[in-house]
């Protein structure tokens, strides 16, 4: 959004609290539940490229897709 300000974070911090979130819910969460929490927890605007960003990379290795826009933590054995 134009006029916006965004804090610019410390590498890892979104996907640390993506972690966070999808562990606190059971089952999966929509992406526009995922950004409403982050905003929730920073208490501020987040950049959507950041959740993106954060939700592709970690995708196999600590979030699983579930359908489209959806996604859930991994287990760990």
């Amino acid at each position: 959004m134009p006029g916006t300000r965004t804090t610019t974070r410390r590498p890892g911090e979104i996907r640390d609290a993506l972690v966070a979130y999808l562990g606190s819910v059971d089952g999966d969460a929509s992406v526009r539940e995922i950004y409403a929490a982050l905003e929730a927890r920073f208490g501020e605007p987040v950049k959507p490229s950041s959740v993106r960003s954060a939700l592709n990379f970690g995708v196999g290795d600590l979030y699983a897709r579930t359908g489209r826009g959806r996604y859930r933590l991994r287990r760990r054995a």
